[in-house]
């Protein structure tokens, strides 16, 4: 009868090519076609909501203090960006798991793999660069903007290199396979009922264990090994750090490493199927069904698990981040005090009256740690018996403050020069002028004591 088949199928003038009928879906199918559209609804909306809060947020920019002293912000916004791209490959993932055949063509199977792989590398080492650059701060607590701009391009172009050199085995060996499942004769016509597949094709033997253990060492191994290390480095670091800082810095370690666990862990499951299948090449290890059925839904759900929930400990990281260069104005390793921050943050001089002489002589003669209370003090008492507006000096920078500084040992030279001070009294100051340069001279004082 094959014969006769064949025969017809010769003589017939056309080939009709047709899909399969679609199988009625299991319940096994059902429920994980309903996980993987609650992942896809989770990722997009989390990502981009995410991305957009940090746009509008100001925080996506190179060497602004108000915003962040490094490029952890940055780096956090394009890990938002990768995760969103790498959930725009889960529809057709979807499709194809419901029905059971790929019907997008070669270039959508061709997008799929580049999305997942870059993806995959993408992140790995994003997620490093977060580690690195808390390292590069604490050896440079306060870098100039040319400097993190250097470090934010060679950071990228690292990235795109490693994900170039991932996904060019995957572009070459990229097919989609047509299966003719049967093949029928009606008409003087040959009809073929066939299904396609998205496969990348890397043979067996050496070369699909030489490309795998290539991917599996630069997507997972190295960025591990780095992590590990930077992980040590920046936990014994912080044991130099004060209480506040030593807090603040913990808090960002922890997200940090929660946001690499959550890659690790998604990734796993990838790993062991592709262990498996090597395996079977050389040792003819053969898993049973259900181990079968479990790796195969833990390979497909890990990759899009990542871009569901990773933006969730992204946006403590970036939260934290902001919050730590509003209380430090630098970075957690300047390791700065609360009263030196609370200078930096503003102070209230009223410039139209004048400290008492015991007021400073007293602050002359207190313990540097006790200043600024008294400075505080000072104030309160300067707003009981004085109605007038008051004028609000901000010292950002050490330049200024070093400034500030030379300008009252001038001063203070000239003073004793001219014997306007005698005995460490502090005689009245009879211009706005002097008196808010009498003022800085003590705030300086104090910061040179910190």
């Amino acid at each position: 009868m094959s014969d006769g088949l064949t025969k017809n199928a010769v003589n017939a003038q056309s080939v009709l090519l047709i899909y399969p009928p679609t199988p009625e879906p299991t319940f096994h199918c059902l429920f994980t076609t309903t996980a993987l559209i609650t992942l896809l609804t989770l990722s997009i909306c989390g990502n981009f909501s995410q991305l957009a809060l940090q746009y509008y947020s100001g925080r996506l920019r190179v060497g602004t203090s108000d915003s962040s002293p490094n490029c952890t912000q940055l780096y956090i916004g394009i890990l938002y960006i990768v995760q969103f791209f790498l959930s725009l490959s889960l529809p057709s993932v979807i499709v194809d798991h419901l029905v059971q055949i790929w019907m997008f063509g070669m270039i959508t199977c061709a997008s799929h793999f580049v999305l997942v792989n870059v993806g995959r590398t993408a992140s790995a080492w994003l997620i490093v660069l977060l580690f690195y650059d808390q390292a590069v701060i604490n050896g440079s607590p306060k870098p100039s903007e040319n400097k993190q701009r250097k470090i934010f391009l060679h950071s990228a172009l690292f990235v795109v290199a490693l994900c170039v050199i991932s996904i060019f085995p995957v572009f070459k060996y990229i097919k989609l396979v047509e299966e003719v499942i049967q093949e029928d004769y009606a008409n003087d016509m040959v009809i073929h009922i066939r299904t396609f597949k998205c496969l990348t094709t890397f043979g067996r033997g050496s070369q699909r264990l030489l490309i795998n253990a290539t991917a599996f060492f630069i997507d997972y191994v190295a960025p591990l090994i780095m992590i590990t290390i930077l992980s040590l480095h920046l936990f014994w670091y912080s044991k130099t750090h004060r209480v506040q800082a030593k807090v603040l810095t913990r808090k960002m370690q922890n997200i940090r490493l929660m946001t690499a666990a959550i890659f690790f862990a998604c990734h796993a499951p990838h790993w062991m199927a592709v262990g498996c299948v090597i395996l079977s090449d050389y040792l003819e290890f053969i898993p049973g069904s259900w181990q079968t059925q479990f790796l195969g839904d833990a390979a497909l759900f890990g990759p899009y698990l990542m871009p569901a929930f990773m933006w969730i400990p992204l946006s403590a990281l970036s939260s934290a981040a902001h919050t730590q260069t509003k209380f430090y104005n630098t970075s957690a390793s300047t390791l700065t005090a609360p009263c030196l921050s609370n200078l930096y943050t503003g102070l209230q001089i009223h410039v139209n009256s004048s400290p008492t002489d015991s007021s400073c002589s007293l602050l002359r003669h207190i313990e540097p740690k006790d200043r600024t209370l008294s400075l505080t003090h000072l104030h309160k008492d300067a707003k009981k018996s004085f109605a007038r507006p008051l004028r609000y000096m901000r010292m950002q920078s050490a330049n200024t403050m070093k400034s500030i500084r030379q300008q009252n040992i001038m001063s203070l030279r000239n003073g004793q020069s001219n014997g306007n001070h005698a005995n460490d009294s502090v005689s009245p100051i009879p211009t706005k002028y002097e008196k808010v340069n009498q003022l800085t001279r003590m705030i300086t004082v104090d910061v040179t004591t910190v």
